[in-house]
């Protein structure tokens, strides 16, 4: 914490007096490119993403948003539950993983599946995300974190709300994504059922305005293997 407050002072300082950073410590202790990226952060225009699992760790960060006027949301945030109150009252999002419930580190210990319910009983805004997926593409289980925050106490609506609106509000773009009202980006889909179950599955897709194919490399290989005419060779080999 002494270290980010140390950093951020000093990209108030290179924000406000440059010439003098120039022929200051600051140089010598921190990138001019890593301070300038944070201007727009100590000015409190841009997001700042902090990975914070504790509620110690919580209401420091509560503190430190307060103390430079911050816009911030916490990533993780595996005992936010805990300063639920605290974190409604600074209007914090949470991003949380809503299947985390092992106490993977000392930081971690009140983990509870619950978690997003509380917290959104609570008043606080949160939003999903999974620590274990590694990469973009696996984007598509987020249905699947929002059902099992329901099946552990979350409003439907609240989770729907986590995996629609409350993201576009925190990234600053709910004027044109989040809901389905006139005047907005039309991306939608329909579902089959509730869009939370895992046996669902869409209809259709429109994005911006435009009907997308449901074709994939999984319905061609079952439309080609479920054709029993091609005989008992492969079907490359007939």
């Amino acid at each position: 914490w002494l270290v980010m407050r140390d950093m951020l002072d000093a990209a108030r300082r290179y924000r406000d007096r440059l010439p003098l950073f120039r022929n200051s410590q600051d140089k010598e202790k921190f990138e001019e490119q890593d301070l300038k990226a944070l201007e727009s952060v100590v000015s409190g225009e841009e997001l700042l993403l902090v990975q914070v699992e504790a509620a110690r760790e919580i209401r420091q960060l509560i503190d430190l948003a307060e103390a430079y006027g911050l816009k911030v949301a916490i990533i993780g945030g595996a005992e936010a539950w805990r300063a639920a109150d605290d974190l409604a009252a600074a209007g914090i999002t949470v991003i949380l993983n809503p299947m985390a419930n092992l106490p993977g580190s000392w930081e971690a210990m009140g983990a509870t599946l619950e978690n997003a319910a509380r917290l959104s009983e609570a008043g606080v805004s949160v939003s999903f995300y999974d620590d274990d997926i590694g990469y973009t593409h696996n984007v598509r289980l987020l249905p699947q974190m929002a059902g099992n925050a329901i099946a552990h106490g979350m409003a439907f609506s609240s989770a729907l709300e986590a995996v629609t609106l409350t993201p576009a509000r925190l990234y600053g773009v709910a004027d044109r994504l989040g809901t389905l009202e006139a005047g907005k980006i039309a991306d939608l889909v329909v579902w089959s059922g509730d869009p939370f179950e895992v046996t669902t599955r869409p209809d259709a897709v429109i994005i911006a305005g435009a009907v997308q194919p449901l074709d994939s490399r999984q319905t061609e290989l079952m439309e080609r293997y479920m054709d029993l005419s091609r005989g008992d060779l492969p079907h490359a080999y007939r």
